[in-house]
């Protein structure tokens, strides 16, 4: 069977760097390694980023664990020993990743290698947000040898809400 990245890109999947496609082709391989992790600097959406469990500034250990299920695939995170999950399905046609009551519509390109995705459209509560409201995601997977170096920027409008980027190994 297909992992969700291979239904999801298709042919394209074969252009990734052999390491993403490791990562996206075998659930249940724990993947460690180093992050660097930047937040907002206004005083509120720092706050709701710790309510929200996100990620504290600073560099820090980090793992990824992906775990496959019949609806899509889990990803597990973990930042200092923070967990941080996230559900990703294929929901018309589109990779759809759920935060809670948070969905991001996510659009995917492989160039050079390299994995690249930003957020379409942001739903809170099945309701579709306006731009200047929503959470606006770009996200970079590439491969340097066996590392996966990985960079995501999110934004609240037009206002930087968390910015992490960093290196994983697999631990097999």
């Amino acid at each position: 069977m297909s992992s969700l990245y291979e239904q999801h890109l298709g042919p394209a999947f074969s252009r990734l760097a052999p390491c993403l496609q490791r990562f996206h082709r075998e659930p249940g391989l724990r993947w460690q390694g180093e992050a660097e992790v930047s937040r907002s600097t206004q005083p509120l959406l720092r706050a709701l980023l710790s309510l929200a469990r996100f990620p504290a500034v600073g560099a820090q250990r980090c793992e990824v664990c992906l775990h496959a299920s019949a609806g899509g695939e889990t990803w597990a995170r973990r930042f200092a020993g923070r967990p941080m999950r996230s559900q990703q399905s294929l929901r018309q046609g589109q990779l759809a990743e759920q935060f809670g009551p948070i969905r991001l519509w996510l659009r995917s390109e492989v160039s050079a290698g390299e994995l690249r995705q930003h957020a379409s459209a942001c739903q809170l509560f099945g309701i579709t947000l306006p731009r200047w409201l929503a959470l606006n995601v770009v996200a970079r997977e590439s491969a340097s040898g066996d590392r996966l170096q990985f960079d995501v920027a999110i934004r609240l409008g037009q206002h930087p809400l968390l910015h992490y980027r960093g290196h994983l190994q697999a631990m097999d």
